[in-house]
């Protein structure tokens, strides 16, 4: 208090009032009212910051006061309007002043009843044996009443079961009028609170109270996702007529009942183990990286183990002393813990009430058993022993249209996989906007950076051959995953899709801007031995185009992939004439491309931002334009066009589609530039191509240097040029 009384003073001090030139200086009334004001936010940051909890405590006290105030002084105002000057005789009846007396008392009692509930919660929640002990021997209390911090269920009772105190608890449960079934707004009683805490002396005491109503099966979500074996036995014990509505989803967090949620703690507990194994390894061979694994560095916090905060977590295993040690201490852990938890499933698998129907479009007991082939058999062999109303299909599919084979493909699990494909799974359906199942195990496969690690992934790919060799389409996809991982001396995988019917020209979606298919990914990726093992064994089109017109050979020579027309081994075979078509083929496309701007980048067209790469295309433009010309013996002034423009000509023709103050419409006087260069300035007909082919021959070395230019500048340097050159002309 002293720190406050100083501050205030400290604060009066620099108030307009203090001291005569702070008068002064400060003589307008709204600055006088911004230093009050000021003064008063600083001493109530203050307390608040440092006796917050006070007064919360205190207002809800006073709320709480002020509500049986009400209620008594609007009870009261009867009473009090009972004077001599209004009574009438009749109301002065020995049985109307006996009811009154009688309402007096009560409305005291139960004012007092609240404030020792108030009390006797705190004291709960203070673990002060005790003042509890002291005020349960009040036979006036209430030990059901609303505690007074919430108006929403909460008893006593939740709050002892919240702090889980032994001794507290059993005062409570021996009281004579304690109800042990009220639930507050989440539907949570304190069974739940007993079983989150592995307590099972109390929960067994609740579980046989002559007040205990087991209505929801909240207590044993809540024990199967805490991997509390024993307490899950002792309730499914008490599921009489499936009282605890074993397979509904209720309380605040609808999403999994009993059984789903012991099937995601398993699926957690064995992704989590394949992680931290992955990482001691990584550790043990020095290649951890900023102290996790890259594949699992991603994955979340949390672990379904009993005591969170002892456990390191993959994150925070670089923090540790010895993040080996403390690696393979999990690893252990997660050993145990999933055998609980698989133990968990068993005893919920031998509940008569249990069923596997899905619930709307959640996901089904499959797609989290797939992780694990022992847990998928005995999950299988219970749906089938189960009635046709409660089975679940092999082939649901949740709200991502996601199956259970797609899921076991996803984990990695080639024994899931088999078993689900001998029994009818669909490997045909496709997610929302996503991969096949056999396109994610060839996606898996390109993932895996360690070459033993991808063994078993390719086997996979491998058995899911037979299931997919007359799709085309899907082979095709899949073919395209695994571009990323073939290399000149290793590409078995990938030619024997071909074999299958996997085709070069199609694999992702034809209308993508980058022309996804297998023949433009090898171009773009500099694979030249792709590209000619597309082309010579599996009729790879060179010339296929995307639809924003440029073709294979383009993205393969802007990209480097090829250097010189001859590397194809294709265009070796052609004569001088086909040699001739095939370029003037490329330069029709090149000046007939409706955006310009986009084709320059072939793989990322806005990386214009980077003035580097833009150099490093705008030259290789130029070199290939240069190079068509002359291994197609080309001549430029010929009508390849339609039969009717030349190539200058069909460039010029789209120059005033494109706004000059737009800097990538630049692009398009590039092709300009790169043609003209090629034409004899005598041939050209007029002062704006005479000024056009000046300049490309002026920066014929370095052409980017004048489409980087601000477009200003550019302006001027064609002014310039023409004034010199051209004057009469113009």
């Amino acid at each position: 208090m002293k720190l406050i009384v100083y501050l205030l003073i400290l604060s009066i001090s620099f108030s307009p009032h203090s001291t005569y030139s702070m008068q002064h200086a400060l003589s307008d009334r709204n600055m006088q009212m911004l230093c009050y004001v000021a003064a008063g936010c600083t001493a109530l940051l203050y307390i608040t910051y440092h006796y917050k909890d006070s007064v919360v405590d205190w207002w809800y006290r006073l709320k709480d006061n002020e509500s049986i105030k009400k209620n008594d002084s609007s009870r009261d105002k009867k009473k009090d309007n009972l004077t001599p000057n209004n009574l009438t005789p009749k109301i002065l009846t020995p049985e109307a002043l006996e009811i009154m007396v009688k309402g007096y008392k009560q409305r005291k009692e139960n004012k007092n009843s609240t404030l020792k509930t108030t009390q006797l919660d705190k004291a709960c929640e203070k673990n002060n044996e005790e003042e509890v002990k002291k005020l349960l021997s009040d036979a006036t209390i209430d030990v059901n009443a609303n505690c007074y911090l919430s108006n929403d269920g909460w008893t006593v009772l939740h709050t002892a079961c919240y702090k889980n105190n032994q001794n507290i608890i059993n005062l409570l449960l021996d009281h004579p009028n304690i109800n042990v079934s009220i639930h507050e707004e989440r539907d949570i009683t304190p069974l739940y609170y007993a079983c989150l805490h592995n307590n099972r002396e109390v929960a067994q005491r609740l579980l046989v109270h002559k007040t205990m109503v087991l209505d929801n099966n909240l207590p044993l979500r809540i024990a199967c996702e805490k991997g509390h074996l024993e307490l899950v036995k002792l309730l499914l014990q008490h599921n009489i007529n499936n009282c605890m509505k074993i397979n509904d989803l209720v309380g605040w967090n609808q999403k999994h009942n009993p059984l789903i949620q012991a099937c995601s703690c398993l699926e957690d507990c064995i992704n989590s183990e394949k992680a931290y194994t992955i990482f001691a390894e990584e550790i043990a061979n020095n290649k951890a990286k900023a102290g996790h694994s890259h594949f699992f560095g991603g994955m979340r916090r949390k672990h379904f183990f009993p005591n969170n905060s002892e456990n390191y977590c993959l994150r925070d295993l670089p923090q540790a002393t010895d993040p080996l040690q403390k690696a393979q201490e999990q690893i252990k852990m997660l050993k145990e813990q999933r055998t609980i938890f698989f133990e968990i499933i068993k005893e919920l698998l031998k509940d008569p009430f249990i069923s596997f129907k899905q619930i709307g479009n959640r996901s089904t007991v499959f797609h989290y058993a797939v992780v694990d082939h022992e847990v998928l058999q005995l999950f299988f062999e219970k749906n089938k022993a189960l009635t046709q109303e409660n089975q679940c299909s092999i082939n649901a599919m949740n709200s991502n249209n996601k199956t259970p084979l797609y899921s076991a493909v996803q984990a990695g699990n080639l024994q899931s996989i088999k078993y689900l494909l001998d029994r009818g799974a669909n490997i045909t359906i496709q997610p929302n906007s996503e991969k096949t199942s056999f396109e994610i195990a060839c996606y898996n496969v390109c993932q895996e950076e360690d070459l033993i690690k991808r063994k078993p992934l390719e086997n996979i790919v491998i058995f899911l051959l037979p299931h997919v060799q007359y799709d085309a389409d899907q082979l095709s996809k899949g073919a395209q995953e695994l571009i990323d991982v073939s290399t000149e001396n290793d590409y078995t995988l990938l030619e024997l899709l071909l074999k299958r019917g996997a085709d070069p020209n199609r694999g992702g979606d034809q209308n993508n801007w980058t022309g996804h298919t297998n023949m433009f990914k090898a171009a773009r990726s500099e694979m030249l031995f792709l590209l000619n093992l597309f082309i010579n064994n599996y009729n790879g089109n060179i010339a296929q185009k995307n639809y924003l017109g440029y073709t294979v050979f383009y993205a393969a020579f802007m990209e480097s992939t090829i250097k010189h027309p001859d590397d194809i081994d294709y265009l070796k075979t052609l004569d001088e004439n086909q040699k001739k078509t095939f370029m003037q083929q490329e330069l029709t496309a090149v000046v007939e491309w409706p955006s310009p701007n986009r084709i320059f980048f072939t793989r990322h067209w806005n990386c214009a931002c980077n003035r580097d790469v833009e150099e490093h295309y705008i030259q290789r433009f130029n070199d290939f334009v240069a190079t068509c010309i002359e291994y197609g013996n080309i001549n430029v002034h010929e009508k390849i066009v339609d039969n009717r423009y030349t190539l200058l000509e069909k460039a010029y023709e789209r120059l005033p589609f494109y706004n000059p103050q737009d800097k990538l419409s630049c692009y398009n006087e590039a092709i300009v530039h790169a043609l003209i260069k090629h034409y004899p300035v005598d041939s050209l007909n007029n002062a704006q191509q005479k000024t056009d082919s000046a300049i490309a021959r002026a920066y014929d070395k370095n052409p980017q240097k004048y489409y980087l230019l601000p477009t200003e500048e550019q302006k001027i340097t064609k002014e310039v040029v023409m004034a010199t050159y051209y004057t009469d002309e113009v």
